[in-house]
């Protein structure tokens, strides 16, 4: 669902009025689910953007973590410090 939020205000769907876009993605591997969100955000958008739907602008998405006060962009970071 998080995906379809992140893609569903980008493409311009006046342009198709009575069709229906679907996107699959597989996950080969994953070490957390925001990070698989974003990825898949990223990776859906460039997809329609490839295949030749208009769209608006491209998807960019992130993810981060706050764990005691500290911030990290990559959450892998913080098992690899303890």
């Amino acid at each position: 669902m998080a995906v379809h939020q992140a893609i569903v205000s980008s493409v311009r769907l006046e342009t198709f009025p009575k069709a229906t876009l679907d996107i699959f993605i597989t996950v080969i591997e994953t070490d957390g689910l925001e990070g698989c969100v974003a990825a898949g955000s990223i990776a859906a958008s460039t997809a329609l953007v490839e295949a030749g739907v208009e769209v608006f602008g491209l998807v960019v998405s992130c993810s981060a973590v706050c764990i005691q006060s500290a911030d990290f962009s990559d959450a892998n970071i913080h098992s690899r410090l303890l």
